[in-house]
C-alpha cells in the first residue's frame, strides 16, 4: 500500500484529512510539520511494520482518543507539555487564566507566591514559572500518576516548580499566596459532553450533578472555605490579603460563580471564559459558510505580521481573489485569538481553512504551495 493509498483508506473510515496525515506522519515517525513530504512521497509503499503502526493508530483515533494522546505532547502557552491518558490534555481556553495570573504580578512588591491546585501535567503552574521566573510556584494534585507526568515536564522544561501531594489546599496546610490559580473538574454528571472526553480521566473532569460539587461553598455553608466545598478544610484561608483567586469554569455555571464567590476577581475572567465559547460558535461558522477563511494578524491588505503576510501571499500566487477570501482579523478579537487555537488544536496564527477543513499556518501553506497540493486543496481537486 502506497501513502497515498494510506491516506484514502484513512479518509474513508471517517477520518478527517488532517488526522488522516498526521497520523501516517506519526507512524512514519516524521514531524507534524512535514505535510509535504507526504505529497512529494506519496507513491512510496509502506512497510509491513509501518502499517501495523498506523493501524493502530487510526484504531485508537477512531475511537475516540485525544491526538495529544497518540503524539504524546501538547502545546500550552509556548511550552510543548508530554501528556498522556493520566493528565487531561491542557486547553488553550486554560491560556486565559495563566494570562489573568500573570496580569496580576504587578499588585506585589516582593517575591510573589503561587498555588496551582489539581495540576495535572503541569501546565499552569508551568507556563507562569515560564512566564515569571522570580515566582515562588506550587501544585498540588491528589493523583500520583498526574505528579509524575507534571513533575518530568518540570524536570524537561528546567523549570523549578513545587509539586505536592494531596488533596487541594490541605496539601499546603497553614501556608498562603499571593495567587490562586485552578481549573478543577467542573462538568456535571451525566454531561452529553462527557461523551467525547472518555480517554480523559473522570476524576478530572466530573463536579457532582450540578458542576459545582466540591469546587464552591454554598450560602450559609458556614466555615471559609476559600476555594473547594466538601474539599478544604473549615477555616482554610490560603490566599493572603489582598491575595487573588480565580478557578476556570464552563460559561454556564457562571451565574452561580458569582453568588457564591465574593469579590471582584473573578468577574472579567468569567466573562473571558464565556466569551470564548461565544468565539467558538462564531469560528465554526465563519469556517463552514465561506469557501476560504484565512485567521491572521490584520486584514488582506495590511497584513500585521510577517507569517500573516506570507500566508496573503502564497494565497494570491495559488490565484485566490479578494472576493472569494474572507479574513479574520484575531487582534481585534481576543476570544477569537484564543478560540482558534482549540477549534484546531493548532497553536499559532495564521490559519488557513479551505471549505470547512483545516489546512496550516504559513509554513504548511509555503510546502504545500511549493509540492502543488495548495492549489489543488484550493481547488476542489485534492
Amino acid at each position: 500500500m502506497t501513502l497515498r493509498e494510506a491516506l484514502a483508506h484513512l479518509q474513508g473510515k471517517g477520518l478527517d484529512r488532517i488526522d488522516a496525515q498526521m497520523l501516517l506522519l506519526l507512524a512514519l515517525g516524521r514531524g507534524a510539520h512535514e505535510r509535504a513530504w507526504l505529497m512529494a512521497h506519496d507513491g512510496d509503499a509502506l512497510d509491513a511494520s509501518t502499517t501495523a503502526r498506523l493501524d493502530a493508530l487510526a484504531q485508537r483515533r477512531a475511537d475516540g482518543e485525544p491526538m495529544a494522546y497518540l503524539r504524546g505532547d501538547q502545546e500550552f502557552f509556548g511550552l510543548t507539555l508530554q501528556v498522556d491518558a493520566r493528565v487531561l490534555v491542557p486547553r488553550s481556553d486554560t491560556e486565559t487564566l495563566v494570562s489573568w495570573a500573570i496580569a496580576r504580578f504587578d499588585h506585589f512588591p516582593g517575591p510573589t507566591r503561587v498555588l496551582d491546585l489539581g495540576t495535572g501535567s503541569g501546565a499552569i503552574a508551568l507556563a507562569i514559572k515560564a512566564q515569571r521566573p522570580a515566582a515562588c510556584v506550587f501544585a498540588t494534585d491528589a493523583s500520583d500518576g498526574a505528579l509524575c507526568v507534571a513533575r518530568r515536564n518540570a524536570g524537561r522544561l528546567g523549570l523549578a516548580v513545587d509539586f505536592l501531594p494531596g488533596h487541594w489546599i490541605a496539601a499546603v496546610p497553614g501556608q498562603r499566596f499571593h495567587i490562586i490559580a485552578s481549573n478543577p473538574p467542573y462538568i456535571a454528571e451525566g454531561d452529553i459532553h462527557l461523551a467525547a472526553l472518555g480517554h480523559e480521566p473522570v476524576s478530572a473532569l466530573t463536579a457532582g450533578a450540578d458542576g459545582l460539587a466540591g469546587t464552591w461553598p454554598r450560602p450559609g455553608a458556614g466555615g471559609s472555605r476559600t476555594v473547594a466545598r466538601g474539599r478544604v478544610r473549615a477555616g482554610g484561608q490560603p490566599r493572603r490579603p489582598g491575595g487573588h483567586c480565580a478557578l476556570q469554569r464552563r460559561p454556564m455555571a457562571t451565574t452561580a460563580i458569582m453568588r457564591v464567590v465574593p469579590g471582584p476577581d473573578l468577574g472579567p475572567l468569567a466573562q473571558g471564559l464565556s466569551a470564548m465559547s461565544d468565539a467558538q460558535t462564531r469560528i465554526d461558522q465563519l469556517v463552514k459558510s465561506h469557501d476560504i477563511v484565512l485567521f491572521m494578524k490584520g486584514n488582506a491588505s495590511f497584513p500585521m505580521c510577517g507569517f500573516s503576510g506570507r500566508a496573503i501571499q502564497i494565497l494570491k500566487a495559488c490565484g485566490v481573489e479578494p472576493r472569494t477570501l474572507t479574513t479574520v482579523n484575531v487582534l481585534e478579537d481576543d476570544g477569537i485569538r484564543q478560540g482558534i487555537k482549540e477549534y484546531s488544536n493548532w497553536p499559532t496564527i495564521p490559519q488557513l481553512y479551505v471549505k470547512g477543513e483545516f489546512v496550516g499556518g504559513s509554513d504548511i501553506m509555503m510546502e504545500m504551495y511549493q509540492s502543488g497540493e495548495l492549489q489543488q486543496v484550493i481547488s476542489g481537486q485534492a
